[in-house]
């Protein structure tokens, strides 16, 4: 809700303003849900409540809005908003102080603490978002309401005439009712299970909405006329598929159903639009020959896990033992992860199961004596996420400006990110647990003790720490002065030797340039001596590093840069060193990726943000002990990072995650600069298994490289009995979602069915695995739709490989190659729907995986998935669709082609595809 000066600004000046809400959030429901909402709104509500009565936030209770947000990062928020709130319109002050009045009474200083002592802070927080709501949407009333996912929340339309506030939204101000546009990528139940409970069938639902998009004059006769033709189209259909042995009835049948197939797409084509991304594509560019691979992994049976199955079934009560098989089949450890929300898992006798694998207190502090935790599908999963992969510290980039090498080198076919689709809701959490401590144990397999291990830093900000002062230090001589795309294409090598070119050019009357005499040669002079001399002399007021005054920690080094000894000269060596450490500073690197997608040069406050963004975030980041599990013993960790660096080509992978984040909006310095930082910031928290016998005792098991969507279970946290002093309130479902959208941890997301609707999950992840199978083609095609969406990694890795090298060589100076790609890849895919190339491209692929257990059917059943998936939109409007779908699948192959002509076509671009390939 929170909004920046510019945005009000921007809303004055214009003759329409859109807001974008989403129902339960922005708009908490009176009666059904409360919540605290985001951090960023509450600071922005403290900030108006003082405007409106100063001091008033000091008089509730103490941490009211702050909650769980640590005090550092509440300030930073509370910063933010007070600039905000001083630039808020006057008119959104007025309502709210009406909203506040109207909702506590008054007068208000002395009502809102009376209030915040007398009810939960959830529903006194709520009540104060509601009327922040209430006034924004009297300040700024919305020309068009858009509900996203809409689906979830049809019940809005059915009562915003009883609830105020959703009557403020839908009914507008003074006779101006806004436009409602509803957003979803399945605004219907075409497929609906026997066992599911549904309030309504889903043909009804689908009746009630096209009433609902008539309006008040049409909606009724719409709905009729809609009734009776999809009723005669169900007819049609069964027909069909019995008069298999008729063949010329069955034609007459077809060409019958086709024309009331036209009649249904000219009555909900003026309601309902659908991308249909495939059939478009098909029009524009010919049928593809490219398959979306399905993999099967094959998750073989072992004695571990028949003692496992055979100690939790042991441990059911007898009402109970039929639900052993899903758990052991889905949730790994379910013995000890299944925990106390499962009732099955409280009735049970715990037996200690002897000679059965388990988490233990000596099991997480020697991991690497672990290798095999006795599940199956575990086991098979290692063979798309093993543990090397996942302590790579970032994604390999689309478009690698240089070879990748080291542990980057291989993983270039497939992104090393994963989305995985589990039944339970403890099996994201046991999986990403588990996956997560199979990556410690690589960092733990000296022999190290555990505990140890997880705590060492090797980046703490102290005075004898100058190279990691400079590792992580935005340095603007070297952001303007560098770039390594300046000659691409030559290799690292080629590419080192124009960077110490343009530094030559850069330093020239500034520092010269000399060979060193024999006896100065032994000589190692500090690269970041170097660097400091030569910020000193181009920046004499000190603005070079005035970001860093703000910094408490970084003081003393700060003093030490700045009285740093006196250069007369630099060697030839030292400028080579030079050259290596301006491409190979992953601050340098972020500072340059960053300014590539600005239009205006930084300003002082922005350097402000990226020095935090540097120090705070990338500093942090890479103070992870996992991910130096494989560096030689030898190498300093700052000589680590800096390899590492090179090898993956972060500044690449950078360029390409600030492209796409500029394409969804976020244009300005300070926004993506906050985004980056806030992913870099995840804490995963842990899951917690159960030790056995003794249940009592929480064996807590971190989570950073896998992580469980929706949150951890951190039941130590939830009480208020933290054992981690530096731990923070565990991590939103939206902040996990964002920082995997990063190339950054975590690489691998485990979810139940609450990740697989409306939710991105596609900038750097193209692969989906599905750990237990769904129920139907509906679910199926929500899941793989997380990461096939609009400029998703299958797409830019294609148009990379095709149009890379030429994007490359077209780049002008300290520009993103994303841009020039950008406009090569619209000159060289054009269509006239919009679709191509962003949204779906030929040969650009996602990679799905099945686990395939011994005598199993999920194999079998994944194939009828994707059978119903073709043609399961058949089914649409028809009551018992799972038994006309079913029947049309057992058709013969001959039949299911007739049938996939019939699929209902609800696209906008239907003329425009059929006008083009008839011009082909």
């Amino acid at each position: 809700m929170p909004r920046s000066p510019r945005f009000w600004r921007r809303c004055r000046r214009s003759r329409h303003s859109g807001v974008a809400l989403t129902p339960y959030t922005s708009f908490p429901d009176q009666k059904k849900r409360q919540g605290t909402g985001r951090k960023d709104e509450r600071a922005f509500m403290a900030a108006l409540l003082n405007r409106i009565v100063p001091g008033l936030t000091g008089r509730l209770p103490q941490r009211l809005l702050q909650g769980r947000v640590s005090d550092e990062a509440w300030e930073s928020h509370r910063a933010r908003a007070r600039g905000q709130a001083r630039a808020a319109d006057a008119r959104l002050l007025v309502r709210l102080r009406a909203a506040l009045r109207s909702e506590f009474g008054s007068p208000l200083e002395d009502v809102l603490p009376a209030a915040a002592r007398a009810t939960k802070p959830t529903a006194f927080i709520s009540q104060l978002r509601r009327c922040l709501s209430q006034a924004v949407l009297h300040a700024m009333p919305p020309d068009v309401v858009v509900l996203d996912e809409f689906q979830k929340f049809r019940d809005l339309l059915t009562a915003h005439g009883q609830d105020d506030l959703l009557k403020s939204l839908f009914s507008g101000f003074a006779g101006r009712r806004p436009a409602v546009l509803l957003l979803s990528a399945t605004p219907y139940r075409t497929f609906a299970s026997r066992w599911e409970e549904e309030d309504d069938a889903a043909n009804v639902q689908l009746f009630e909405l096209i009433e609902f998009l008539g309006g008040d004059e049409h909606g009724q006769q719409l709905r009729v006329d809609a009734e009776r033709l999809f009723r005669e189209f169900g007819h049609r259909l069964h027909q069909i598929a019995r008069l298999e042995q008729e063949p010329e009835r069955q034609l007459e049948t077809v060409e019958q159903a086709r024309q009331v197939k036209g009649a249904l797409e000219a009555l909900l084509t003026r309601l309902l639009s659908r991308t249909e991304r495939a059939l478009i594509v098909a029009a524009e560019h010919g049928p593809s020959d490219h398959e979306e691979p399905t993999i099967p992994l094959d998750a073989s049976l072992g004695p571990g896990d028949i003692a496992g199955y055979r100690h939790l079934v042991d441990s059911f009560k007898a009402e109970d033992k039929p639900d052993a098989v899903p758990y052991w089949l889905s949730v790994p450890l379910a013995a000890q992860a299944l925990g106390p929300r499962y009732q099955a898992w409280k009735r049970a006798s715990h037996s200690a199961g002897r000679g059965v694998a388990r988490i233990t207190q000596a099991s997480l502090a020697k991991p690497q004596a672990t290798t095999d935790w006795a599940h199956p599908k575990l086991r098979a999963l290692r063979q798309v996420v093993p543990a090397r992969t996942l302590v790579t510290p970032w994604v390999p980039p689309s478009l690698p400006w240089w070879p990748l090498q080291g542990a980057w080198a291989d993983a270039t076919a497939t992104s090393p990110k994963l989305l995985l689709f589990g039944r339970f809701r403890a099996t994201p959490q046991s999986v990403a647990a588990l996956a997560s401590l199979s990556a410690e144990a690589l960092a733990i397999s000296r022999g190290d003790d555990a505990s140890a291990a997880r705590r060492r830093r090797r980046f703490r900000g102290r005075t004898a720490q100058m190279p990691v002062f400079a590792l992580f230090h935005p340095s603007p001589f070297l952001m303007e002065n560098v770039d390594p795309l300046a000659s691409p294409g030559i290799g690292l090598e080629g590419i080192l030797r124009s960077v110490r070119r343009q530094l030559l050019d850069a330093i020239k009357g500034v520092l010269p340039i000399r060979r060193a005499k024999k006896k100065e040669r032994t000589r190692n002079r500090p690269i970041w001596i170097v660097l400091a001399n030569i910020e000193r002399r181009l920046w004499k007021d000190g603005s070079a590093t005035a970001a860093w005054r703000g910094v408490v920690e970084a003081g003393p080094m700060l003093d030490q840069w700045a009285t740093a000894p006196l250069l007369e000269w630099i060697s030839p060596r030292e400028l080579q060193e030079l050259a290596a450490f301006a491409i190979s500073s992953p601050a340098v690197a972020c500072a340059r990726a960053l300014r590539r997608h600005l239009e205006t040069p930084f300003t002082p406050a922005d350097r402000q943000e990226l020095v935090r963004l540097c120090w705070t975030g990338l500093r942090t980041y890479f103070d992870e002990p996992v991910f130096y599990a494989r560096a030689p013993r030898k190498e300093s960790p700052a000589d680590t990072i800096r390899r590492m660096v090179l090898e993956g080509c972060l500044e690449s992978a950078l360029d390409e995650h600030f492209w796409m984040k500029t394409r969804s909006g976020q244009s300005s310095a300070s926004a993506l600069i906050s985004d980056l930082l806030d992913a870099l910031r995840l804490n995963a928290g842990a899951f917690t298994f159960r030790s056995l016998p003794n249940t009592q005792q929480g064996l807590r098991v971190r989570c950073h490289a896998a992580v469980p969507f929706g949150g951890t279970d951190d039941e130590s946290y939830k009480e208020g009995r933290g054992t981690d002093a530096t731990a923070g309130a565990p991590a939103r479902a939206d902040e996990i979602r964002e920082a995997f959208n990063t190339p950054f941890w975590p690489h691998m997301v485990a979810t139940t069915s609450v990740g697989q609707e409306g939710l991105d999950f596609h900038i750097w992840c193209d692969r989906v695995a599905h750990w237990d199978l769904c129920p139907s083609p509906v679910e199926l095609e929500q899941r793989e739709g997380r990461v096939h969406r609009f400029a998703g990694l299958a797409v830019r890795k294609k148009l990379a490989a095709e149009l890379g090298a030429q994007a490359l060589k077209g780049t002008q100076r300290l520009q993103s190659p994303w841009r020039q790609l950008e406009s090569l890849s619209d000159e060289r895919f054009p269509g006239g729907s919009g679709m191509t190339p962003w949204w779906q491209l030929p040969g650009a692929v996602i990679h799905r995986y099945v686990f395939r257990l011994p005598m199993s059917r999920d194999i079998d059943r994944f194939q009828t998935l994707q059978e119903q998936r073709l043609i399961y939109r058949l089914a649409l409007g028809q009551p018992n669709s799972e038994d006309l779908l079913a029947s049309l699948v057992a058709a013969s192959d001959e039949t299911r082609c007739l049938l996939k002509s019939l699929v209902l076509n609800l696209s906008a671009y239907c003329r425009t595809s059929k006008a083009m390939a008839r011009e082909k």
